[in-house]
């Protein structure tokens, strides 16, 4: 295993990046909580974008010492700038002053890892002494950090190896106890358009904690008013994905921000409106995997009823599925339809009805009060609304569009409200054979709309 670390260093040199995004995506941190790192030796998974993001919010880092041969590690306090020594193994680790803390999460290197959070190690037992040890004293989180390319599917494990809670890599979140009560129900979330500065930083700040307290699977966010109410930026997509987002979707203000549309091409995850030209930057759907390796299927497509002219959205939405059925090539299916006009939207989820796991509206930044599961099994919302600020006009500042509407003259620029954003969104579950819906609720929270959270 150590031959395919090697080779994964060096094919993936973002992977401790992305890792440490997950880290904050999925692993509940408790308040004041002291987090374990390691400091790695050659090719291990590098902790430093993790132990920077965990400074940069004030938390307690500490760093294993060996004390003694077979005996638990201790866990010494850690912070930039302390003096490191050299450690019976060669790892840095601090000196004999620094404090002695008692992590809520280990997080441990390894050879070799399986989705049942089975860990080989190094053969000196040390982590799984110091688990037991720490398991029998109270509640620890074990965390795995690993590439993916070292999961197998079998392990040599005896009795005494500790198993852990989780395992990240650059790609996925692999959750042992989770894996247990869901089977392959796979839980999703779609956030409506954001606006602006306000919620832009209400879905950063939130959606890590959403993302844990839900425990969602698969999160999607249309951004395309995330820039000034206008576009999106490569800057502000890096912000979203850091934050959980896995997808983004946009509409007709795709292309807004005209300084780098390449960004489009760049990034498999930021996807246009599939009945765009065909020559336009980027894509308007794409296969992903969530963190259980289940396939899920995002389409994106815009409507024609008051929208500039464009091609066919139905047409759109066949070609995509074409050789593609719902539970068998993809675990579930979703839609974002930006579109204008209601009957157009309706239309739309009564056509993917049985074929899709979520058809959601997006346009309009009012949230409508249907969410539903339709008569073949799609989950449905004609308009998720939008996060942003609902002290204003769609998510712009009150006064220019009150001007427009009294005197029928531009009186200056529209800009984003900046008061306190609700974020608004939909939750399904998919039924785990045929990957249709089986639970759907609306979700609102923060600003000044009524809170809204899925019962199930």
């Amino acid at each position: 295993m150590k031959a395919e670390r090697r080779a994964a260093a060096k094919a993936r040199p973002d992977a401790a990046v992305h890792a440490a995004r997950n880290f904050f995506a999925s692993v509940p941190i408790p308040d004041g909580g002291v987090i374990s790192l390691y400091y790695p030796i050659k090719d291990e998974l590098d902790t430093e974008p993790l132990a920077a993001r965990l400074f940069e919010q004030e938390m307690q880092v500490a760093l294993p010492v060996v004390a003694a041969k077979n005996e638990p590690l201790v866990f010494r306090r850690y912070a930039p700038g302390d003096a490191l020594v050299d450690g019976v193994y060669g790892e840095l680790t601090p000196d004999e002053h620094a404090a002695i803390l008692s992590p809520a999460i280990i997080v441990t290197p390894l050879l070799a890892f399986n989705r049942q959070g089975g860990r080989l190690g190094y053969g000196g037992g040390y982590y799984d002494r110091t688990l037991a040890k720490h398991r029998a004293d109270g509640s620890v989180i074990a965390v795995g950090y690993a590439y993916g390319a070292q999961e197998v599917d079998a392990l040599p494990l005896s009795p005494v190896d500790q198993p852990l809670d989780w395992v990240l890599t650059s790609r996925a979140s692999l959750n042992r106890r989770h894996n247990g009560k869901r089977g392959e129900t796979v839980r999703i979330a779609v956030f409506g358009d954001i606006v602006g500065r306000s919620g832009r930083t209400a879905v950063v700040e939130r959606l890590p904690r959403l993302r844990r307290d839900l425990a969602l699977d698969f999160i999607v966010v249309n951004a395309e008013n995330a820039a000034g109410g206008f576009g999106v930026t490569p800057r502000i997509c890096e912000e979203l994905f850091d934050a959980g987002a896995d997808v983004l979707t946009t509409g007709n203000h795709a292309y807004d921000q005209r300084d780098d549309i390449a960004i489009f091409d760049r990034e498999p995850r930021l996807l246009r409106p599939a009945n765009f030209p065909p020559s336009n930057p980027g894509k308007g759907s794409a296969m992903f995997q969530d963190a259980e390796g289940r396939n899920v299927l995002v389409i994106h497509v815009q409507g024609q009823r008051g929208m500039f002219p464009i091609d066919d959205p139905c047409a759109a939405i066949d070609r995509e599925l074409a050789g593609v059925k719902l539970g068998r090539e993809a675990d579930a299916v979703i839609v974002d339809f930006h579109a204008e006009a209601t009957s157009e939207k309706y239309s739309m989820g009564h056509h993917l009805d049985g074929r899709a796991s979520l058809v959601v509206g997006t346009h309009t930044h009012v949230p409508t009060a249907d969410d539903q599961i339709l008569q073949h099994g799609t989950a449905y919302i004609t308009d998720l609304g939008m996060c942003g600020d609902y002290d204003s006009v769609i998510g712009m500042e009150k006064s220019e569009p009150l001007h427009r509407f009294v005197t029928k003259m531009p009186g200056g620029r529209f800009t984003p409200a900046a008061g306190a954003a609700t974020i608004c969104g939909i939750v399904i579950e998919t039924n785990p054979k045929t990957g249709l819906a089986q639970s759907v609720s609306a979700l609102r929270t923060g600003g000044r709309l009524r809170e809204i959270r899925p019962d199930f």
